[in-house]
Formats: C-alpha cells, structure tokens, sequence
C-alpha cells in the first residue's frame, strides 16, 4: 500500500513474508530484522466486515471471469479484500490484482 498509511499490511502479506524466509532458510539475524520491519506495521486481521466482502469479492470475481474467484486464489482475495474494505490503494507487483473491480491498483515493476 502507498502513501500515508503505507504501514497497513494484510495478516495474510505478514504470512506470506515469514513463509518466504521460513523457505529460503534465513538465519536467526535475518529473521530478527524481518520481525522488527513487521513490529512497524498495522497488521489488519479478519472481522465480520472483511469475511462478508471477501466472499463477495470471491462470487463478483467469478461472475466476470476473474482468477480471483478461483479457489487457489484465497491468500490474493484476502489482500484485495483488506485494501478494499479500508479504501486503500494497493501496492503490488502482481498481476493477479489487475481488473478487480473497485480496487486501486498502484502497479510495482519488479526489476
């Protein structure tokens, strides 16, 4: 997310990053430094508002076609969901964000 409340993160991004380290097998340093990054964050967790719009994102996605309606996309949906329930822009590298109604996509090209 960018701008002012680029310290709003999804509990799914947080899972996804200590997933990330966990794999790539990084150190105790490494680590540390990772959880001291995520101390600096707003981490959003699930309630009622969230869990209804991400089923309603999930059957809208799947009307028009969208992978987000797919199953193997639930991580994804509920990042999306998040950004869209607080009126966020979502910062994002990947494309699986792109076409989802309603949502503010800034678009980060990786190198």
């Amino acid at each position: 997310m960018v701008g002012a409340r680029a310290r709003v993160v999804s509990f799914v991004t947080v899972t996804e990053l200590r997933y990330g380290a966990l794999r790539a097998g990084w150190g105790d340093l490494r680590i540390r430094r990772l959880e001291r990054s995520l101390g600096d964050l707003d981490v959003i967790q699930t309630n009622e508002s969230l869990i209804w719009r991400c089923a309603e994102l999930r059957v809208e996605a799947g009307r028009i076609g969208h992978p987000l309606g797919q199953k193997v996309h639930e991580a994804d949906r509920w990042v999306a969901t998040t950004a869209l329930v607080l009126g966020l822009e979502l910062a994002g590298g990947d494309g699986i964000f792109e076409g989802v109604p309603g949502l503010d996509l800034h678009r980060i090209h990786e190198p």
